[in-house]
């Protein structure tokens, strides 16, 4: 039920009890080897990690395994208490399997030279998984009508979608991408914007004043913050210093900080109970016109001087950003822990030009 290229340049599938080799140029195949792994072997899914090739031997449902199969033909299992059904590898050689018929249903992951590590997922019917551009699998869960992420520590978060209730298979795609086949509503599913996750701006602990020094209370200022042009087109690249960009910033500084730049987008509300909420059928003619702030783009945090820094900016900070209006928020952090007031410039991202 799948096909790999192996570690060897060939091409393998494995069907029934056997693991099969399709040399480039040799349609039909070679059986090489017959799988020990349990009494009545099903091969499912296969993989690539380690060095080595991976299969899910469904084995009836129960009593299966998830077998390491070098291409000279040595045999690993892993016993499991279902039937996998799909595995996906990952760069370090690591593999996470699906178990749809393990009672509960299970996933699991087996590091090289460990042994499987289960985590159960009851009624979720996992079934295929990949491993994305962010660094982390990911697996259908046909039954919840979602996507779930798991991490190499295992970690797991699930996606619930618009319109995916029925995902079967997970491919990863080029440009920061997922796709998904929707078994019941005879479609594919594009999911973007699977980026690897920016890392956390830990700020430097707090410098101990020598005896009889006065500690810094004084927050820093941002006290200049521009975009020049404040409208344009977002373009490839993020918020750095230097380099090119279709909008440049202009910022200053009272003294040298991190500062986290984070954006909002600017949305059309209404005024309903001292609030700016967002227009329903209630509020539509009832409250007055305002204007919203919604987190937009993540956040990037830069080591800036004191006085005036320009930076490049794209229109992407952690991710694109939409075309509409929008505030960059500028929020200043010295080295003794101090944080200053956030600063805001307007500026407008447009469409992209037709083609």
């Amino acid at each position: 039920q799948g096909i790999v290229t192996g570690p060897d340049g060939n091409l393998w599938t494995a069907s029934a009890d056997k693991v099969i080799r399709i040399p480039p140029g040799n349609p039909t195949g070679e059986t090489l080897f017959t799988l020990t792994s349990s009494a009545s072997p099903a091969a499912r899914g296969i993989t690539v990690a380690d060095g080595a090739l991976w299969v899910a031997d469904f084995a009836g449902g129960s009593n299966g395994a998830v077998v390491r199969v070098t291409t000279a033909g040595t045999q690993t299992p892993f016993p499991v208490s279902g039937g996998p059904q799909e595995l996906a590898g990952s760069p370090g050689g690591a593999v996470l399997f699906t178990d749809p018929l393990a009672s509960p249903q299970q996933i699991g992951r087996i590091a090289p030279g460990g042994q499987p590590q289960l985590t159960d997922r009851p009624q979720t019917d996992p079934f295929g998984v990949t491993f994305g551009p962010d660094g982390a699998w990911w697996l259908a869960e046909f039954s919840k009508g979602r996507i779930a992420r798991v991490t190499l520590d295992g970690q797991v978060t699930t996606l619930d979608v618009s319109g995916i209730n029925d995902p079967r298979e997970v491919a990863a795609g080029p440009g920061s991408t997922l796709w998904v086949s929707l078994e019941q509503s005879k479609r594919v599913a594009r999911i973007t914007g699977v980026e690897v996750p920016p890392a956390p701006i830990v700020p430097p602990a707090p410098a101990v004043p020598p005896a009889g020094a006065v500690p810094d209370t004084t927050a820093p200022a941002v006290t200049a913050l521009g975009l020049r042009p404040a409208a344009f087109r977002a373009a490839p690249g993020r918020l750095a210093l230097g380099g090119k960009g279709r909008s440049r910033v202009t910022l200053a500084l009272s003294e040298a900080a991190t500062v986290r730049f984070t954006a909002e987008r600017r949305v059309a509300g209404r005024r309903s109970g001292g609030r700016c909420v967002a227009p329903t059928r209630r509020t539509r003619r009832a409250g007055a016109r305002c204007v919203r702030s919604l987190p937009a783009g993540g956040s990037v945090a830069l080591a800036l001087p004191a006085g005036t820094s320009r930076l490049a900016f794209s229109g992407r900070l952690a991710r694109a950003l939409r075309p509409g209006l929008h505030r960059l928020v500028a929020t200043p952090t010295d080295a003794a822990g101090n944080r200053g007031a956030a600063r805001r410039a307007t500026f407008t991202i447009l469409p992209p030009r037709r083609r």
